[in-house]
């Protein structure tokens, strides 16, 4: 994006709001990994590519679909909540930087309505110390 790209951006709109995983950062691959390996140890049969496929549903609306579906998991939506988050920094600290899931663009957007100063939200249904992780 062009600083002139950037500056059209911030003229025209008066905050910036952002979702956290998929828009700031490209999550995707990394929650689907850790999803699914807990998944699996609550004894629901699911790899990768099916946990994948429910990007956007959230924890909750994950162990909702499979209840429906009667592969129950052994544990609570509150426990694969807490766990994911859990799994999830254990998996993003062992990546070389956190910057490698920040998706291209978006410092820079964020930097150019910081300097303008004009409001910078993320917003996320991911728990406070992932999106933060993450940032």
């Amino acid at each position: 994006m062009t600083e002139y790209d950037l500056k059209s951006i911030v003229a025209k709109y008066d905050a910036l709001f952002l979702d956290n995983d998929g828009t700031c950062g490209k999550t995707e691959e990394l929650h689907a990994v850790v999803g699914a390996k807990i998944l699996q140890e609550a004894g629901v049969d699911i790899d990768y590519q099916e946990r994948l496929s429910y990007m956007g549903f959230g924890e909750h609306g994950i162990w909702d679909d499979l209840h429906r579906q009667n592969r129950t998991p052994s544990i609570t939506k509150d426990q694969f909540k807490n766990l994911q988050a859990e799994r999830f920094l254990e998996a993003l600290a062992q990546l070389k930087s956190s910057c490698d899931l920040v998706r291209p663009g978006i410092l820079e957007l964020a930097t150019a309505f910081k300097d303008a100063g004009k409001p910078v939200i993320v917003v996320s249904n991911t728990p406070r110390d992932v999106v933060i992780a993450i940032q």
